[in-house]
């Protein structure tokens, strides 16, 4: 998670200014957690990680078995990245490779001359981090130079050591160790960030040298606090188009017997930190709560924010009605992502023969998982004398564990546990994503229902607990303003399936009321009828031919200018997301940070 010093995404108004009903106070953050921002991974995270280009010198060598290389000009094969490919070429002995003897001489000197200059640039950084300490206790006034600390050790060795032996286990171990001794979230390998450093070094080679600490604390570190103030800022002017959902997330610290308040907007160009704030466990109430959305809404500029997500998993709730006194335009929703997990939560309690069928196959996969070289002659193993005589479990576990495999009916059951959950299972992976997904969960739940009412239909007794309890989820998942997104959706809106419900009238009837300018209310009328009627001045073949290739909100973009006031509308509600997902994982790292403190 990235931060700035400077908090441009603060509210205006200071944190302790004193407010009628209650007084706000920021939360204790680390010193370099004074302001904390997000922002999309597609809009800045690409531009700071920079992929070098292949070295030229993997021209001399070709692809071998098992991730080896073998050169061009004598045929050996090795195992390694760039910098031993250039050890093989220069000539240089003692650099733990075989050399070439049949290498041009200009390929030869290009390759010594690679190496050096490897060399120079890095006695070039360490003169400059020299340079950058010394000026720091020129400025600290003190003549006592800090420990450097030794980043790159024997980072060679070790990745050589791992990628000789091709050990994805000991690069497992290598990454517990890290995470492990630092005390760093486990949801760091979900981070996109991490992920393309991962990726980028992989790229790299194993000649990349880690920079030093001064060197990270006085210009990388900086420098991408700059980034993100400017990547904060881009995201902050985007709302007057797009506008942007306001996502809480409240967790208590019962050591403190505080509450932990963090407030975020979300919009296409990214995420941002609005605040944290903190509330006694005794204060905390809806009426505080709402006052301190209120606070930061007034802030941003209400017409700014469309959308309030809040998460089940909260222990505190934001009633609609009491956000919607104050700002009528502003429609509260739950999390999607939330209510699925909970929709499949309740499945799983609450039939029996679905969580016995879970049960049992949670059995066959914790005893292979536990012996993984059993996984791939799994069905055959347990008609054979090796699994009796495999050194695993006691007798009865893998005579039971045979038995369930074997069972007929079991995997009949599975099947139907399959049938049953998918179609809800596509619909939790459509909107559990950091995208604007507002525009497809209505039909996406719709095509859920069709297929879930079908299993219904074609046997009642087995289906009807879950059919009565995906209706029942069903009505807290479903806001009338994601009927109204479907509708302005135009993949949606033209597809053979598409119905003009009451569900999308009550929609349609919210932004007509709440969120449509008076003047405006007639050209809206208008143009939806025009939009809903199919004009061929709108719906034309590039328009037609773009309903499957484009997001709506492009679509609208490239194809809504004769529907000006219509296009305005739609691509403020189609780029809200359904779920609080992403800002759930990209504030874990800061949750852990204030909890230290």
């Amino acid at each position: 998670m990235l931060t700035s010093k400077s908090s441009p995404a603060l509210p205006k108004v200071p944190f302790h200014q004193t407010h009628p009903l209650f007084t706000l106070t920021p939360a204790r953050s680390p010193e370099t957690t004074a302001g904390l921002f997000i922002a999309s991974a597609r809009v800045y995270l690409q531009e700071l990680i920079m992929v070098r280009k292949k070295d030229p010198f993997w021209h001399y060598v070709e692809p071998a078995a098992e991730g080896r290389f073998k050169c061009k000009y004598c045929g050996r094969d090795f195992a390694g990245g760039i910098p031993r490919v250039k050890s093989h070429l220069s000539g240089i002995k003692g650099r733990d490779i075989d050399i070439c003897l049949k290498v041009p001489e200009d390929v030869q000197v290009a390759a010594r001359e690679a190496i050096n200059g490897v060399k120079r640039k890095q006695k070039a950084e360490a003169s400059s981090d020299d340079a950058q300490i010394s000026a720091l206790d020129a400025t600290n006034g003190t003549n006592k130079r800090p420990k450097v600390e030794a980043c790159s050790g024997n980072f060679d060795d070790n990745f050589s050591n791992v990628h000789e032996k091709k050990d994805g286990h000991m690069l497992d171990n290598l990454l517990s160790k890290f995470v492990l001794l630092n005390d760093i979230d486990c949801n760091i390998i979900q981070s996109s960030s991490f992920i393309e450093f991962v990726n980028a070094l992989v790229e790299f080679g194993y000649s990349y040298n880690l920079p030093s600490c001064s060197k990270l604390k006085t210009k990388l570190i900086p420098n991408l606090g700059m980034e993100v103030a400017a990547s904060v800022k881009n995201v902050k002017s985007s709302w007057e188009r797009t506008g942007c959902t306001l996502i809480s997330d409240i967790w208590c610290d019962d050591f403190e017997g505080k509450f932990h308040i963090n407030i975020m907007s979300q919009c296409p160009a990214g995420l941002v930190l609005l605040g944290t704030f903190e509330v006694s466990k005794n204060d905390l109430s809806s009426t505080y709560f709402k006052e301190i959305v209120s606070f930061v809404i007034q802030n941003m500029g209400p017409q700014r924010v469309l959308q309030f997500i809040q998460s089940d998993a909260q222990q505190l709730e934001l009633p609609g009605p009491l956000l919607h006194k104050d700002f009528n335009h502003i429609f509260v929703t739950h999390c999607a992502a939330s209510e699925i997990q909970l929709l499949f939560e309740d499945i799983y309690t609450g039939i029996e023969w679905v969580q016995a069928t879970f049960d049992r196959a949670n059995s066959v996969v914790d005893f292979v998982y536990k012996h993984y070289a059993i996984l791939s002659l799994l069905l055959l193993l347990v008609k054979s004398s090796e699994w009796y005589a495999s050194d695993c479990d006691a007798e009865e576990t893998r005579r039971q564990i045979a038995e369930i495999i074997q069972n007929e009916n079991f995997w009949d059951q599975v099947q139907e546990v399959l049938m049953a959950l998918e179609s809800i299972f596509h619909v939790f992976c459509l909107i559990d994503s950091n995208g604007s997904t507002f525009g497809y969960l209505y039909g996406a739940m719709a095509m859920a229902e069709e297929a879930m009412e079908q299993l219904y239909n074609n046997n009642p007794t087995r289906f009807q607990r879950l059919w009565d309890t995906f209706n029942s989820r069903k009505g807290r998942l479903i806001h009338p303003m994601h009927a109204a997104a479907a509708f302005l959706n135009p993949a949606f809106m033209c597809s053979e399936t598409f119905k003009y419900s009451s569900r999308i009238n009550d929609g349609m009837d919210f932004v007509l009321k709440n969120l449509v300018a008076d003047e405006e209310e007639d050209a809206f009328l208008d143009q939806m009828d025009q939009y809903h009627m199919k004009a061929s001045e709108v719906f034309t073949y590039t328009a037609m031919k773009r309903l499957k290739t484009s997001h709506p909100c492009k679509w609208w973009d490239y194809c809504g200018y004769h529907l000006p006031i219509l296009k305005k509308y739609a691509i403020r509600i189609l780029s809200q997301p359904c779920s609080s997902s992403s800002c759930k994982r990209s504030l874990s790292a800061s949750e852990a940070a204030q909890i230290k403190q």
